[in-house]
């Protein structure tokens, strides 16, 4: 299948992304990294549009309040700024390998 990666440094842009249409099938994970309590704060905003996503949460910090937010977005795995990137790869490459054996299955 074609593959995309798709990169956003603004909100705003994530947002018109969500609005375009796309085909329901295929793929859809979303590694999330918020730099700060305030964009964690307008991500969390826009979490509709993010519900059917597979996300991945980076978050800048591990106060109670900014793990309590985090949550919001319903990640399937968190992490935090000052980690080992390397455990992202491990896990996109679990949340892609299951996709995979899930579409075949139905084939």
């Amino acid at each position: 299948g074609e593959e995309n990666l798709e990169v956003f440094h603004h909100i705003h842009d994530l947002v018109r992304y969500f609005c375009k249409p796309r085909p329901a099938d295929g793929l859809a994970i979303g590694v999330f990294a918020a730099s700060d309590r305030e964009s964690l704060r307008q991500l969390t905003s826009i979490r509709d549009f993010t519900a059917n996503l597979r996300n991945i949460l980076v978050l800048p910090d591990r106060n109670n309040k900014t793990i309590a937010e985090g949550h919001k977005l319903q990640p399937r795995f968190v992490t935090y700024r000052d980690r080992d990137f390397k455990e992202i790869g491990v896990v996109l490459g679990n949340l892609i390998e299951s996709a995979v054996r899930a579409s075949s299955n139905l084939n």
